[in-house]
């Protein structure tokens, strides 16, 4: 749409150029010496003139009073982003936690707090810290090994 709107335009000033060229041609090279130039609007107070800038206006007129919505390109979809794990932490081969689950890991803790002292046992807190955790429940079963050694590691 907007394309033949230019072209529309683009035709129009053609016309008047070569409209314009022809009234050019039309004078003679030679002016006689006495005579007062004319001025630039006499040249356009032709009624061929007139009524080609007339035509010209009108289509610029319309050209610009018509909104054009703009075409936007199609747009891909947005592949979302590739999933992240987190390493599996692993405790050194042979070393298995002597708990499964969250209630014997819960029992672990308290019986190694209790065998450690006040002192060390506050350590625990820090092997949690290591594994990026807050809490000894947030604690998940692939990390139990690498619990149980760190801890036994505090003894």
């Amino acid at each position: 749409m907007l394309e033949t709107k230019i072209e529309e335009l683009t035709k129009a000033v053609i016309a008047l150029t070569e409209l314009i060229g022809k009234i050019e041609a039309g004078k003679s090279n030679v002016e006689p010496v006495a005579s007062k130039p004319t001025p630039v609007a006499a040249a356009f107070e032709t009624p061929v003139v007139q009524a080609a800038i007339k035509e010209a206006a009108k289509k610029i007129e319309t050209a610009f009073a018509t909104p054009v919505a703009p075409v936007l390109p199609a747009t891909a979809p947005v592949m979302p982003a590739a999933p992240t794990f987190e390493p599996v932490v692993e405790a050194p081969a042979g070393v298995k936690a002597p708990f499964t689950d969250g209630k014997g890991l819960i029992e672990y803790v308290m019986s190694a707090y209790k065998e450690m002292g006040a002192e060390k046992g506050a350590k625990i807190q820090g092997v949690l810290t290591e594994l990026g955790l807050q809490n000894v429940n947030e604690l998940r079963p692939t990390e139990y090994d690498a619990f149980y050694t760190k801890v036994e590691e505090l003894k």
